[in-house]
Parts: structure tokens; sequence; C-alpha cells
């Protein structure tokens, strides 16, 4: 019969998650809630109010996130996609506490409709270290 204590338990569980995490993080040290676009569009009055003109003039892209580590940000890199083969860098410098969500509006001059999508591509951190999207690794090696 075999008697395990809750000591050699813990020491065999703590043992099994830290192998798990050596080497590189893979996941984004920034969590991304929202990512969208609101178009900008202007109205104007031509002569009496019976005839009004409007127009898209630009558009406001949308990000929400939060800090999903132990130590602040000094700034995010966001890569930024319509879809098709254009990826556009948006960076968002202050200081970024951990777990405090962040929901900041930038100015977007392209006029484009649709969806987009946010992928973190480098974090820096306020201690000076500095994080980077093995994609980002990636496509780096691959120029």
């Amino acid at each position: 019969m075999l008697f395990v204590t809750p000591f050699v338990l813990a020491a065999a569980l703590s043992a099994e998650s830290s192998q798990s995490n050596v080497g590189y993080r893979s996941t984004s040290p920034v969590h991304v809630a929202t990512c969208s676009l609101d178009p900008v569009l202007w109205y104007q009055q031509i002569g009496d109010s019976s005839i009004n003109a409007a127009g898209q003039v630009a558009t406001n892209l949308n990000i929400t996130y939060a800090d999903a580590q132990e130590k602040a940000i000094s700034s995010v890199t966001f890569a930024v996609s319509d879809g098709g083969t254009a990826m556009k860098k948006i960076v968002d410098t202050g200081t970024f506490s951990p777990g405090v969500e962040i929901a900041h509006v930038f100015d977007w001059p392209y006029i484009e409709s649709g969806r987009v999508t946010c992928k973190v591509s480098a974090v820096s951190y306020s201690d000076g270290s500095t994080w980077t999207s093995p994609a980002e690794t990636a496509d780096s090696a691959g120029e």
C-alpha cells in the first residue's frame, strides 16, 4: 500500500507545473478585450434645412485591454489588421498597472469599414524589460 502525504503531493504538483513554463512565454502579457472601428461622420446643412450632406472623414480605432502581468507596462505595440494584407502598428504609451482595464480611442486616418483584429506584438515594462510576440520574432527573422 502506498501512502502519499500532503507534502509529497504538493511537491509533485509544483514540479509538474513549473516544468510546463520553462523556456519562453508564448502567450501575450496583455489581454485584448475589444478591438473595433467607429466611423467619424460629418454633416453639413446646405441652404435651407431641407438639404443635408453627410460623409465619412475618418475612423476611430477603439482598443480595450489589460496588463495580465504583475508589473507595470510603459508601452504596448498592437498589430492591427483589417482582414486584408495591410497590417498597421499602433503604439500606446503611459503607465499601465497590472489588472487595470485600459480603453483608448486612436485616430485612425484610414477610411475603412468592417472588422479589424488587434494583436499585441510588443510590450515594454516600466522596469526596462521587454516582451516580443513569437510571431513578430518569426516575421523579422524571415526578412
